[in-house]
């Protein structure tokens, strides 16, 4: 591995010379070529976290864990090494065993080690002499109990409010048996036992073990022995439970409840465990280590907390539930895209539970708008139901095509209920009414390459060229800056060829990326009291600053997300902006090429256009009471999380409140952020044919700004021209379009 002080030698310079033009210290071009070169060449990145530290201080970090075989510790480890090591450090992993001796001779170990920090994981509960401090070096302590007077940083998790909602729902279900297999310090130091008596009272029926499968295997066994009326058990670990279902195989039962005090993953759990109780990991380990880093790099400012991650209760429903016996045959027009697909996969479940035929047919985003006007004129019956963009919803209501769900929604008021909060008015309601379930979301999102806003070589080129940090852009202007700095035709040093990938030619697509970008500079296609106002200084401000957006593409015209997406996932491109639910297959490492190396943020300037989708019934439908049930499954808590699975989205809040899927996707967080900042597109009063009034977004004004793109008009004479279109077909009903 190359030093700095081969870089300096082959560039013939100090080493002092190569610090500064490392931390842009130095406007001597002929010293910048020269030292750039000479890195180039021996492939020498500058490590800042590394520079950061003093050099007497060591950057290895010690982590001690009860084991790495139970998945959570694994997700953990695993999540807390790749934030480290980010960050500039090494890790020394010591396993504690649940056993007091052995974790502090691990700890003495670390600090034999001169480890900057340590990250200690145990779940037994310790006395406050356990942590006499013999090194300057910081610790975080994750367990499960708070130690009081304790001076490092604890994050303690707590079960109990999942404990007791677990239990109570198992007294709804009428359930008098129930056992406990769990380790002793979480019982008792976890303050479940206490709970555990509060709805039974049978001490016989509590077995405390360690976490092994073993142990798991031979208290059910003793237990079911002593009490075979057994309806259900709850187990402290994964470990326990695998040792519990395989003594329930062997004997052959198959009516008890197992719940079980484990990481969320529904590919595991899903017919497996009536429930877990779950803490995402992840998220625990990106806490703590970044608590730990803070601890280490700036002790002025660090402050030691207790902080408490409460564990919550995660239920999983079958998507077989529910489902009753029909001969119906059922025909859906549907988007073709992502969820559509995904929904397409999962119909087969239905079908074989119901005994019903589900078909769904695909159309491109225009021929299914104009399918169902079409077929709104006829009264047509072919189709049963329909996907229907949120734009669409006023149209296509007062052609009277869509069925009034509000019966639907009275009977079913729980179930509505469970979509994220407020989908329900922006998805599916008109003048207060419901007339379609929230199907498929549309959250935007900023995704970019990781590493290269992490490599300090283009970093500090970045910082020399622009004289900002090069980071995630909050603004179109910086987003700019950044798209240009990593287009090859403008910085030959770009290690990718375009800057950002953007759809561009006569589509609704084209007018989202506008949107984003007027709504940012204060501008507005169609005000509150409804007059048609583009025709603006903030309009041209706007249109001026997409136009330069397009120089850093590839130039290539790119009708759908779908089309962006690809171009991103081949690593051709370092920014890209896309729907949530576009975005799936961009984290694949079968479909993409910078699957794992994703970051994400919300969009700059904060304004996203909102998108999405809701499944309809045709009023004039055959089978609108069977088509009905499909959509209530279709869109249901159990089908959230394989719709996202096969690709597509979901508009239930369970799936976003849920622990896991953090892997398959990791800006799920941000989803809802974005929901929070989207606006909906505003469209003017037409009487006479509401349907014409999306042609403002699908024709009239990306049909100016392709004209923009192509230098055949100024940003004035399109934005002029786009108002004078719109008064237009306000005043004649879409004559001349």
């Amino acid at each position: 591995m190359s030093t700095i002080k081969d870089v300096a030698k082959l560039a013939q310079v100090s080493i002092g010379t190569v610090s500064n033009v490392i931390n842009g210290k130095t406007i001597n071009e002929d010293l910048i070529q020269r030292v750039e070169q000479a890195m180039e060449q021996l492939s020498y990145r500058p490590d800042a976290n590394a520079r950061n530290l003093k050099i007497t201080k060591s950057n290895m970090i010690g982590i001690i864990l009860p084991n790495v075989v139970q998945q959570e510790y694994a997700v953990f480890l695993e999540k807390a090494e790749s934030l480290l090591k980010s960050n500039g450090y090494e890790i020394f992993l010591k396993l504690g065993k649940n056993n007091k001796m052995i974790e502090k001779r691990a700890i003495e170990s670390c600090y034999n080690q001169g480890v900057a920090g340590i990250l200690f994981y145990s779940n037994i509960k310790k006395k406050r002499e356990f942590f006499e401090k013999n090194s300057e070096a910081p610790m975080v302590v994750i367990g499960r109990t708070v130690i009081p007077d304790l001076e490092v940083d604890q994050i303690v998790i707590d079960y109990r409010e999942a404990f007791e909602k677990a239990l109570r729902k198992l007294k709804e279900q009428g359930m008098q048996k129930v056992g406990i297999i769990m380790e002793k310090c979480l019982l008792e130091g976890g303050g479940l036992l206490e709970i555990y008596y509060k709805y039974y009272s049978n001490q016989s029926m509590v077995k405390t073990v360690d976490s092994s499968r073993e142990r798991g295997f031979q208290a059910f066994f003793e237990l079911y022995y002593d009490f075979p009326e057994l309806e259900a058990v709850i187990a402290g670990s994964d470990l326990t439970a695998q040792g519990i279902k395989k003594a329930q195989k062997m004997l052959e039962l198959s009516d008890v409840q197992n719940i079980v005090i484990k990481e969320s993953n529904w590919i595991e759990d899903e017919e497996e465990y009536a429930a877990q109780l779950s803490v995402p990991f992840e998220e625990l380990a990106k806490n703590a280590a970044q608590r730990l880093i803070t601890a280490i790099e700036n002790p002025a400012i660090h402050e030691v907390l207790t902080e408490i991650v409460y564990a919550t209760y995660d239920q999983i429903d079958s998507n077989r539930d529910g489902i009753s016996k029909s001969k119906a045959k059922m025909r859906f027009a549907m988007l073709d895209g992502v969820s559509a697909r995904s929904l397409q996969m999962l119909a087969p479940v239905y079908e074989r539970e119901s005994g019903a035929a589900v078909t769904l047919e695909l159309f491109k985003y225009d021929e299914l708008e104009t399918l169902l006007y079409e077929h709104a004129e006829r009264k047509d019956s072919s189709y049963d139901g329909f996907m229907l963009d949120i734009s669409w919803l006023d149209g296509m209501v007062e052609t009277g095509y869509v069925k009034n769900l509000d019966e639907f929604y009275q009977k079913n008021k729980p179930y509505f209920e469970g979509f994220v909060k407020n989908t329900l008015s922006s998805y599916a309601m008109y003048v207060e009414s419901l007339y379609g379930i929230p199907f498929m979301s549309g959250f935007q999102l900023l995704f970019y390459q990781k590493d290269l806003f992490e490599d300090q070589s283009l970093k500090i080129r970045f910082k020399r060229m622009y004289g900002e940090e090069l980071e995630p852009p909050k603004t179109w202007a910086k987003f700019n800056s950044v798209a240009e700095f990593f287009t090859k035709k403008y910085n030959p040093h770009s290690p990718v060829e375009y800057g950002v990938s953007l759809n561009q030619g006569v589509n609704v697509y084209t007018s989202i990326n506008y949107l984003n970008h007027l709504w940012a500079y204060g501008g507005e296609v169609i005000d509150e009291t409804g007059r048609v106002v583009i025709n603006s200084n903030q309009a041209i401000a706007a249109l001026r600053n997409l136009k330069k957006s397009f120089q850093y593409t590839s130039g290539e015209e790119k009708y759908s997300w779908v089309d962006i997406a690809d171009e991103f996932k081949k690593g051709n491109s370092a920014m890209v902006i896309l729907y949530n639910s576009d975005a799936g297959d961009i984290n694949n490492y079968t479909k993409s090429k910078v699957a794992g190396n994703v970051g994400y943020s919300l969009i700059p300037g904060g304004t996203p256009v909102l998108g999405g989708w809701s499944l309809s019934l045709n009023a004039y439908g055959r089978q609108r009471a069977e088509a009905g049930k499909f959509l209530l499954w279709a869109c249901s808590n159990a089908n959230g999380i394989p719709m996202c699975l096969l690709g597509g989205s979901t508009l239930r809040k369970e799936y976003y409140e849920r622990a896991g899927q953090d892997s398959l996707e990791p800006w799920k967080n941000h989803v809802l952020k974005s929901f929070e900042q989207s606006r909906s597109r505003r469209f003017p009063e037409i009487s006479d044919d509401s349907k014409h009034k999306n042609k403002i977004y699908t024709k009239l004004i990306p049909r100016e700004i392709q004209r923009v793109i192509n230098e055949e008009i100024s940003e004035q004479e399109a934005v002029a021209n786009m108002e004078a279109s719109i008064k237009k077909l306000v005043s004649d009903s879409g004559c001349g379009i």
